[in-house]
C-alpha cells in the first residue's frame, strides 16, 4: 500500500484495493422476504497514490459503488469503480495524473495528456435511479454516470436529455406527492445558478435563473410544496477556475466576511426571497415543509467558533491532524423557521448530539415528519471521532433513541437508508439498511434494522469479509 500518512487513507476511510464480487453472503438472523431489490451504496476510494498523499481530502477519491442483491431472503454483493473519464486516464496511465478537486496539494498537476479536463471527475457522492437509469452522481461535474443495475460497468452519461450544461446537483430530490424531481446547476464563475423542475423521466420542466453574490458553496437543499430553500454560507467553491485545482490549490476558498444567506424560490413562479444570518456551514438537510405561512427545515450545521482567514480544506468537514484547532463545530441537527410575510428567520438547535448523513421516510419530502434517522457520535467508547451509533429522533415528542449495534464498544455506521414497508401506514413502519464497520476486525456487514423497534436487535446481519470504506450516500431501489 502506498503512503497513507493523511488521515483519509486510513481507518474507517481507508481505500479499498479491488473490486469483488461475493454471493450468498453469510446472514445472521433472517432478511425481511419483502425486500427484493438493490441497495447501492458510492463513496471515495481512491484508485492510484494521490500527487500528494498526506495532504489528501477524503472528497478527493474515486467513486467506488458497492451493490447488495436482495433477492428471496439472500444477499449478493459486488462492487466497482466509476469509470470516469479522469478515472480511464489514470488507469492507462497506472499512476495518478490528477490534483484533488478539495485538498490542497501545493504542486502543480502532474502532466495530462492533451484533452482531458482539467479537473478529474470522480462520481463519488451518490447513486439514484432516474427512468431506470442507475445513475452516478458527483457535484463537479456536467453530467452523472450510468451503471449497468447488475454489473455496475459504466456504461453512458446522463444529462437531463441534453438540458443540462453546469456542475449539477449530487443532491437531486423527489416530490412524490407531485411525480416531480427538484434540482439545481450552478456556474461558479459567472454566479449563475438554476433551480430546476424535472419529470420522473429526467426531462426537464421548469428553471428559474438566479445569480448570486458569490461563488458560493453549496451540497444538499430542501423543497416544500410550493418553494425550493437553498443555504449559503462562509464557503466559496471554483472547481473550474484554471488557477485553483490544476495549480495544487484546493476549490474552495473561505471568506470570514460572509454570513449565511437563505434563498427561497417559488417552484412556479421563480419569484425569489432572501434571509440573512450568522456566518456558518450548513451540509445535509433532513427535510422541510410548509405550516401555517411558514417554512420549517430541519438540517445539520457546522457552526463558526471563530472567525479568520483559513484554509477551508485543512479543516472541512474534518481538520487534519496538524492543522490545530477548527473553527469549525461538529455538525448538530438545528431547526430554521422562515417567516415569508415577516421577512425573518430564526433556528433553534434540536437535541445535544452530534450528527450526520439525515435520513428520513423519503415519502414525506416536501411535507410534514415525524422521525429522522442520523449517523451520529453518543457517549463514545474509544477515543475516535467516527461516528458509533444510530440516531432515531423525533420531532414532535422530542424523544431521541440511540442504536449502538454492539454496546459495550464501538463500531460505526454509515448513512441509514430508510425502506417503507410495502403495506406501511405509519411513517417509521419500515427497515433501515445501513453499513456498520468494526475497527478490531476491519470488516464491513450490512444490518437491517425494524425502523420501529429502533433499540431492539437487528433483523438480520449480512456479513463481509472485507471493510466498505465509510461512504457518502445511496439509494434502495426495488
Amino acid at each position: 500500500m502506498w503512503n497513507n500518512s493523511s488521515p483519509f487513507l486510513q481507518g474507517i476511510r481507508q481505500p479499498l484495493s479491488n473490486e469483488i464480487i461475493a454471493n450468498e453472503l453469510r446472514i445472521e438472523g433472517t432478511v425481511p422476504p419483502e425486500l427484493e431489490g438493490v441497495l447501492f451504496r458510492t463513496g471515495s476510494n481512491q484508485r492510484w497514490e494521490p500527487a500528494r498523499p498526506d495532504r489528501y481530502h477524503w472528497f478527493d477519491g474515486d467513486g467506488m459503488v458497492h451493490g447488495f442483491y436482495i433477492s428471496n431472503g439472500a444477499v449478493n454483493y459486488r462492487n466497482k469503480w466509476v469509470r470516469t473519464e479522469g478515472f480511464k486516464e489514470e488507469e492507462a496511465a497506472g499512476r495518478s495524473l490528477y490534483n484533488g478537486i478539495y485538498g490542497s496539494y501545493e504542486v502543480a498537476q502532474p502532466q495530462l495528456e492533451k484533452g482531458p479536463a482539467a479537473v478529474k471527475q470522480v462520481a463519488n457522492v451518490n447513486v439514484v435511479e432516474i427512468d431506470g437509469r442507475v445513475l452516478a452522481l458527483q457535484e463537479a461535474g456536467r453530467h452523472y454516470y450510468e451503471l449497468d443495475r447488475n454489473t455496475l460497468e459504466t456504461i453512458g452519461t446522463f444529462d437531463f436529455h441534453g438540458a443540462i450544461d453546469a456542475l449539477v446537483t449530487a443532491h437531486i430530490h423527489t416530490d412524490a406527492a407531485k411525480n416531480e424531481l427538484l434540482l439545481y446547476t450552478v456556474e461558479p464563475e459567472t454566479r449563475r445558478f438554476v433551480c430546476a423542475l424535472a419529470d420522473k423521466q429526467g426531462n426537464i420542466l421548469k428553471q428559474h435563473v438566479v445569480t448570486l453574490d458569490a461563488p458560493a458553496y453549496i451540497h444538499d437543499f430542501m423543497f416544500t410544496e410550493n418553494h425550493f430553500v437553498f443555504f449559503f454560507g462562509p464557503i466559496n467553491w471554483r472547481p473550474e477556475s484554471p488557477d485553483r485545482v490544476p495549480a495544487g490549490k484546493s476549490a474552495w476558498t473561505f471568506d470570514p466576511k460572509q454570513s449565511n444567506r437563505t434563498l427561497v424560490v417559488h417552484r412556479q413562479t421563480g419569484a425569489t426571497q432572501w434571509f440573512t444570518d450568522e456566518a456558518y456551514q450548513t451540509t445535509h438537510f433532513v427535510n422541510a415543509y410548509e405550516e401555517d405561512g411558514k417554512i420549517i427545515v430541519d438540517g445539520c450545521v457546522s457552526d463558526l467558533q471563530f472567525v479568520d482567514d483559513i484554509k477551508v480544506e485543512n479543516f472541512f468537514p474534518f481538520p487534519f491532524p496538524d492543522a490545530g484547532r477548527s473553527p469549525f463545530t461538529p455538525p448538530a441537527l438545528y431547526r430554521w423557521t422562515l417567516d415569508l410575510d415577516a421577512g425573518q428567520m430564526t433556528r433553534a438547535r434540536v437535541g445535544n448530539f452530534s450528527v450526520e448523513f439525515p435520513r428520513i421516510n423519503e415519502k414525506l419530502l416536501g411535507a410534514k415528519h415525524q422521525y429522522g434517522y442520523f449517523a451520529g457520535v453518543h457517549q463514545p467508547k474509544s477515543d475516535s471521532h467516527d461516528f458509533n451509533c444510530l440516531i432515531k429522533h423525533d420531532f414532535i415528542s422530542g424523544k431521541t433513541e440511540y442504536q449502538t449495534l454492539e454496546g459495550d464498544r464501538d463500531v460505526s455506521p454509515a448513512e441509514p437508508i430508510f425502506v417503507a414497508k410495502p403495506d406501511a401506514v405509519i411513517e417509521d413502519d419500515g427497515w433501515l439498511l445501513v453499513v456498520w464497520w468494526d475497527p478490531q476486525t476491519n470488516k464491513s456487514e450490512l444490518v437491517i434494522h425494524d425502523a420501529s423497534d429502533f433499540t431492539g436487535a437487528p433483523l438480520a446481519r449480512v456479513k463481509l469479509d472485507h471493510h466498505i470504506p465509510l461512504g457518502f450516500h445511496g439509494n434502495w431501489i426495488p
